[in-house]
């Protein structure tokens, strides 16, 4: 496993602007900037662990009619079910998964244990990029970039695949092996839809010789925070619904969506797309935005996926009942931009100021709920 370069040019540069200001011969700096945390607010910033997996295929065909088989129509996760171990009942197999903003529903079994997913359309570039995101339960996902250019054989095909395994599942099983039989089934997915445009290859005997592409461990940034609310839980969720335009008011919402007052119009698990502008200081950057909640146990989700300048992030609201009210928490993720990554200090800047954002964003959900200030 490694990390790759660019990521530890990001990962020293996160940790510069964080020494920047925590260093004990900085503390005068630090009264300055950080005010103390309002009653009852608790944080914490850290790196997340996550995953990779690169694999790059030839493929006896053109971009479009690669895109067309494995895009356009599911047919072909219908017909490998058996050998893919995934239940497809939910499943609409003629959906095009080629318009950003479709979803399709299916569980899978790996390693013994049943995964729910949901496939979202982040983006999509014809015969040349397609990205899907599979939201799994907790705060646990998968992102799929595929890049496709044409070659004098047909067409290779670059994976790039991002993934957060469920904590959950941590204490009981070692991560690693859960991720290397997630990127062992990507290659079966892959090999399959191969066999397709080449009927001589082998698909047992390729995929027989462990995983065809580099695996790595690699970091995200992530961010906690959370604050008591005296009110129950579902108080508190309508109120986030009424008002999540100033809950993140660094990201706009644009064109047909008007505004996060879609989210009141969303029933549980279904997803809605809306093109948004992301504004942090002197930083405009256009993203897709797209917006999902769900209910797990007694907790009730909501999430925002964001994906702009080839980097994805997403916010997470929670809110479940404690002490005869509720806890309402918001995680925030962001993939740490390269070091090619335009506009670099600028967005690395604009991330050490999530942390502010978020703790008045929970304030104003406090006080806003419980009819302070």
């Amino acid at each position: 496993m490694k990390i790759r370069s660019y990521l530890k040019v990001s990962i020293l540069l996160v940790l510069f602007l964080e020494l920047t200001l925590c260093t004990s011969g900085c503390q005068k700096i630090k009264k300055i900037f950080i005010k103390p945390l309002p009653e009852g607010v608790t944080e914490k910033s850290y790196p997340v662990k996550a995953y990779a997996y690169q694999l790059s295929l030839v493929f006896h065909t053109r971009p479009q009619e690669l895109m067309d088989y494995f895009g356009k129509d599911l047919s072909w996760l219908k017909k490998g079910a058996g050998a893919l171990q995934v239940d497809t009942t939910k499943l609409r197999p003629y959906t095009d998964m080629t318009e950003v903003g479709q979803s399709v529903d299916f569980n899978f079994r790996m390693l013994g244990i049943n995964f729910p997913c949901r496939m979202i359309s982040l983006k999509y570039k014809p015969d040349r990029e397609m990205w899907w995101m599979m939201a799994l339960p907790s705060d646990s996902w998968i992102l799929l970039r595929f890049e496709i250019k044409p070659i004098p054989e047909g067409c290779a095909l670059s994976l790039d695949v991002l993934g957060q395994p469920p904590k959950y599942l941590e204490a009981v099983m070692d991560a690693f092996k859960l991720v290397e039989a997630a990127a062992l089934r990507a290659d079966l997915v892959l090999t399959l839809i191969q066999a397709e445009f080449d009927p001589e290859l082998d698909v047992e005997k390729v995929t027989a010789k462990g995983v065809r592409g580099e695996l790595y461990e690699t970091f995200l940034q992530g961010y906690e925070t959370s604050v008591w609310v005296d009110a129950e839980p579902d108080e508190v969720a309508q109120w986030i619904i009424a008002n999540l335009d100033s809950c993140n008011p660094e990201i706009k919402i644009k064109g047909d969506c008007g505004s996060y007052s879609v989210f009141a119009q969303l029933s549980e698990e279904e997803v809605r797309h809306c093109p948004a502008a992301l504004e942090f200081g002197n930083i405009e950057l256009d993203t897709n935005t797209f917006l999902i909640w769900r209910t797990e146990g007694k907790e009730r989700i909501y999430r925002v996926y964001l994906q702009g300048l080839d980097r994805i992030a997403f916010f997470q609201y929670e809110v479940s009942p404690e002490g005869g009210a509720s806890r309402v928490g918001c995680m925030v993720v962001t993939e740490i931009p390269g070091a090619t990554s335009l506009r670099i200090m600028d967005i690395m800047m604009a991330l050490t100021s999530i942390p502010k954002r978020m703790r008045e964003a929970l304030v104003n959900i406090k006080q806003g709920v419980e009819g302070v200030g």
